[in-house]
């Protein structure tokens, strides 16, 4: 089967035919490797264009507002029924679907209506898009809506579609989470992209989620402000002077999109990241999932392989370069002690500790051995 690329969604699928564009898009069977060509391969279903190389994910479908889109629709894959999902005008009301047989080709027309983060997706099991975890897991494609007219810096504006595969089963045959495979882009860390930017630069991503978990996405080193939120069907894109809407973290939900933007204020290197710790772990070996964990116990994957503390899964680095500014320090206005004290109800040959916080003379603890909250203000200095 033909090796599977990582689709790093820089180049736009199909070709412009007086001001409308036409894609031909198959779905068939590859070979995907998760951890880079080095690592093992996951044989699994993948769209291609016609006539090239599949990826995972499938190829982007990006197009300004008004345009009128052409797709073919081909089911390479024997034995399926293939269902697409979301080739359809925006924004809608509901989702549409239609069937594609193997060895057929369907042909969809659809309007590009309003801007935003949108995806089509497809199954070969008659699933939902956050119950896909096999071999049909991987079929989605992004799809973006430019404004009419604009131009759009493809290094800023990067769009990224996060995947999920689930080949262990419990003793029930439900899909056991333990052991998923999280990608962004069809790569796992550390394999990632390594993302670079100029200092001062302004940064704009987007997210997509057609999986079966919510992510709580995190960026070091800088706040975000979200512009869009949106569910595949319609997105809502926010005025920019919404100042609620500036955060470090955003949960995007199963079948969610959100966009961002952030300034690349300081030189450094950072990290962007899911906020759950299983989802940033190092998955089990990919020869081991595809035997669906028959030679590692719970046990040994516990203990001799999460103990390592390996990275892995849903994370990507971000390297700012350029001259460091030196930074201001505003007047310390608060000064804070933070100490440590026996707990009054701990037991002889067990003790316990707690945290007590002291600010201008004035002592705060909490009962048993949580310590008290710690509030602070935005840019307002606290030391000690």
């Amino acid at each position: 089967m033909p090796a599977i690329r990582a689709n790093d969604n820089r180049i736009a699928a199909g070709q412009i035919v007086q001001h409308d564009v036409r894609a031909s898009i198959e779905a068939r069977w590859g070979n995907w490797y998760p951890d880079g060509p080095n690592g093992s391969a996951v044989p699994i279903q993948a769209f291609a264009e016609a006539g090239q190389t599949p990826q995972i994910p499938g190829p982007l479908i990006r197009v300004q507002s008004g345009m009128l889109v052409d797709v073919r629709i081909r089911n390479s894959i024997p034995g399926t029924q293939l269902t697409v999902h979301g080739l359809m005008d925006r924004p809608a009301l509901r989702d549409r679907s239609f069937d594609v047989p193997f060895a057929e080709t369907r042909v969809i027309r659809f309007r590009a209506g309003a801007p935003g983060t949108f995806y089509y997706w497809a199954s070969t099991t008659a699933a939902a898009v956050n119950r896909r975890f096999g071999a049909d897991s991987q079929l989605t494609g992004a799809i973006v809506i430019d404004p009419p007219g604009a131009k759009v810096p493809a290094a800023q504006d990067r769009i990224f579609v996060i995947g999920q595969w689930v080949n262990v089963r419990d003793p029930k045959g439900r899909p056991d989470f333990n052991y998923e495979l999280d990608v962004i882009n069809g790569r796992a860390w550390p394999f990632t992209e390594r993302l670079s930017y100029a200092r001062d630069a302004t940064v704009h991503w987007r997210l997509i989620n057609p999986t079966s978990g919510a992510h709580p996405m995190h960026l070091h080193g800088f706040y975000f402000r979200v512009d869009s939120r949106g569910d595949g069907a319609a997105d809502t894109i926010y005025r920019r002077d919404r100042d609620r809407d500036v955060r470090v973290t955003e949960l995007i939900r199963p079948g969610g999109t959100f966009s961002m933007t952030w300034h690349a204020a300081r030189a450094g290197n950072w990290l962007f990241h899911c906020h759950l710790a299983y989802h940033t772990a190092a998955h089990l070996p990919i020869a081991d999932m595809l035997a669906g964990k028959q030679s590692t116990d719970d046990e040994t994957y516990e203990n001799g392989f999460l103990s390592k503390g390996e990275m892995g899964g849903l994370i990507l680095s971000v390297a700012v370069h350029g001259t460091a500014r030196t930074a201001v320090q505003p007047p310390v206005a608060r000064r804070l002690t933070l100490l440590v004290e026996r707990a009054s109800d701990d037991r002889p040959g067990a003790p316990s500790y707690k945290y007590v916080l002291n600010e201008g003379g004035k002592t705060v603890a909490e009962s048993g051995a949580v310590g008290p909250p710690i509030i602070l203000t935005r840019n307002v200095a606290c030391g000690d």
